[in-house]
């Protein structure tokens, strides 16, 4: 009876012992075999051994993709393990609810439970002949998920507490193991980085110092004893002063202010004394050193010698200081890129600071306008060395300029760039193209006027043989009296009253008692002063022979004005002999009544009143005169 008592209490302690045995198996492989990846299988062997399964799977939580990935597995079907590689937290799978519901989850039966039931994850279940499951999480002592561990059965089961104590004794081992693997790695990663770190900061062509907070050399590298002349046994732990001239000094008291204070400083330019006593020019970058609290315990300086580039910068500004007096426009600018160097005269020119220019694309900038395009010049460049032409620029202002430009290829650190020289030829242009307008107009007047000399000369000599010299000279003097104001304006009109004054420069006398001339100040087109002139000549001699101006009492009225977009002009003689109709059509009468109306576009009306002679012009102002003449408003007048 004894014997059968203590034999059952042995088989019912038994399993415990083998579980214990097993935890103990486990213990002395994860110390013995370290953190290989056999050590999983082992441990996924011992759940399911311990859980009585069939089958199980080892997984280890991945923080960025949030979800689990499958590091062991025994028994699952091939389209099982690959369906598993990954589980998210939304997944049908025990492993996914425990990932959600941060616990564990078992299902006694999958083909009765409602998650799984219609799901992906029911198919892979199948695949693998699993019928029940349970997920346990590997916690980190901290409380951080690291991974999970499931057992699966082929016929429905529930694990009893009993079988899963030692279970989650299992599960602590294992989470130890994850944690522990992935604290190795991380310190494997970072004696690698730091091997790599020490080997660029000895290979590294800069200086790389570190000292304390009291300025004390604490390393030293080989572009250091390169820079300095100093080796490291020569600096560490020594002060860094060593490196610092008498008179700048002052320096290290400063950057150790800024570093105590946790401030990084960069691109400070400063001269340094190496072991010959020879003086350089660096450019330092400091940055504090922290500990594991984040306290500030020195600082990390890299040195970099700065006396050729100081050198090449000086010659640079001395060469853009010459570039700054020229007058013309100088600008670089990288081919297929944008500005890089922006003269004074640019600013000048195009109105642009270097500021506002130097990055832009030069072409949208000035918004280039060119015979050729723009590729073309930017191939002949990198092809032949230089493009020269013209091109036409808009400056910010909106003002165009042209511009005789050169630009001549540079090579600079393998890249090609162009310096463009541009000089403002605007003036010049527009000078050539108006003496060339000029040059045209000449012409066609010359040819207008000796068309009208041949008419003179055809008319006077058919109607008057016998004094042919004498009234061919008169009209030649009267188209010579408007030519010369016409030149005197350079052809840019004539002041109405001024033509009057030349036509009766043979009766100035009489101006003002028996002429009266009078209007506002209007400005004749060229050719309506030619015609105008004529006719007045004409009016003005036959005045004085058989007209008002051939006695003592007559008079003349001059009068014009424009307005409504009409001008009128109109001659009226009063106290002269008695007038009639001329019987002939001679040159003057042809220059009177039709020349001035053909040439004007416009009406000519003749009155031969018993009072005296009345000529009246009528046309379109805009033939006649000056358009900055034609003002709304015309009520100024001048009267003599």
């Amino acid at each position: 009876m004894f014997e059968d008592d203590f034999e059952m209490r042995r088989q019912r302690v038994a399993p415990d012992v083998d579980a214990t045995l097993r935890l103990q198996q486990i213990s002395t492989m994860l110390i013995s075999e370290g953190s290989n990846g056999a050590i999983y299988h082992h441990v996924l062997d011992a759940a399911i051994e311990l859980m009585s399964a069939d089958m199980g799977s080892m997984q280890v939580f991945d923080p960025e993709r949030g979800e689990l990935r499958l590091l062991a597995e025994r028994g699952f079907h091939p389209e099982s393990a690959t369906y598993w590689q990954w589980v998210r937290l939304n997944s049908g799978s025990t492993c996914g609810m425990a990932l959600s519901a941060g616990c564990r989850v078992i299902v006694p039966d999958i083909e009765a439970h409602e998650a799984i039931v219609g799901t992906a994850d029911l198919d892979a279940y199948r695949r693998s002949e699993i019928r029940a499951v349970q997920s346990t999480p590997l916690v980190a002592r901290s409380g951080r998920l690291l991974g999970m561990i499931s057992t699966h059965w082929r016929k429905p089961h529930r694990p009893t507490e009993r079988e899963l104590r030692p279970l989650d004794v299992l599960a602590r081992q294992a989470a130890d193991l994850i944690e522990r693997n992935e604290v190795e790695a991380a310190l494997r990663e970072s004696r690698e980085q730091f091997r790599w770190l020490a080997a660029i900061v000895q290979s590294s062509d800069d200086a790389i110092i570190s000292k304390d907070l009291n300025g004390i050399i604490t390393s030293w590298n080989k572009g250091a004893e390169r820079l300095f002349g100093y080796s490291a046994e020569d600096t560490i732990g020594k002060s860094i002063t060593i490196l610092i001239p008498p008179e700048r000094l002052h320096e290290e008291h400063t950057i150790l202010g800024r570093i105590r204070g946790g401030n990084r400083i960069e691109h400070y330019e400063t001269v340094r004394r190496r072991k010959d006593g020879s003086l350089i020019d660096i450019s330092l970058t400091i940055s504090p050193v922290r500990d594991a609290e984040g306290n500030v315990v020195g600082a990390s300086k890299i040195a970099r010698d700065i006396t050729e580039r100081k050198k090449e910068l000086e010659l640079l500004q001395r060469q853009a200081d010459l570039l700054d007096q020229s007058h013309d426009a100088i600008f670089t600018w990288k081919i297929g890129g944008g500005i890089v160097y922006w003269s004074k005269g640019a600013e000048r020119l195009y109105e642009y600071t270097a500021e506002e220019a130097i990055g832009r694309v030069s072409h949208e900038l000035l918004r280039t306008r060119s015979p050729i395009a723009l590729q073309e010049v930017e191939s002949q460049i990198a092809r032949e060395g230089s493009w020269y032409g013209e091109l036409t620029h808009t400056t910010r202002h909106g003002r165009t300029v042209v511009v005789e430009s050169r630009h001549v290829r540079v090579e600079y650190s393998g890249e090609i760039y162009a310096l463009e020289t541009n000089r403002d030829v605007t003036e010049r242009k527009a000078h050539e193209q108006y003496v060339h307008l000029l040059t045209r107009e000449v012409n066609h007047r010359a040819k207008n006027m000796l068309s009208v000399v041949d008419a003179m000369a055809r008319q006077t000599a058919a109607k008057s043989p016998e004094d042919f010299v004498k009234r061919f000279s008169e009209r030649i003097h009267a188209l010579s009296a408007s030519h010369d104001l016409l030149i005197r304006n350079e052809w840019k009109g004539v002041d109405i009253e001024d033509l009057v004054r030349a036509q009766l420069a043979l009766f100035a006398s009489l101006i003002d008692s028996r002429i009266a001339v009078r209007g506002p100040r209007l400005r004749l087109k060229a050719g309506s002063a030619q015609a105008i002139g004529l006719a007045l000549h004409e009016l003005a001699t036959n005045a004085g022979k058989y007209g008002a101006l051939s006695t003592n009492n007559g008079r003349v009225d001059i009068w014009w004005q424009a307005a409504a977009d009409m001008f009128t002009m109109s001659w009226t003689e009063n106290d002269g002999p008695p007038v009639v109709a001329p019987t002939r059509q001679g040159f003057g009468s042809t220059v009177i009544s039709t020349m001035a109306k053909h040439s004007l576009s416009g009406e000519v009306a003749i009155y031969y009143a018993r009072s005296g002679l009345m000529w009246q012009l009528t046309c379109p102002a805009a033939n006649a005169l000056e358009p900055q003449e034609r003002e709304p408003n015309q009520d100024k007048s001048r009267s003599s």
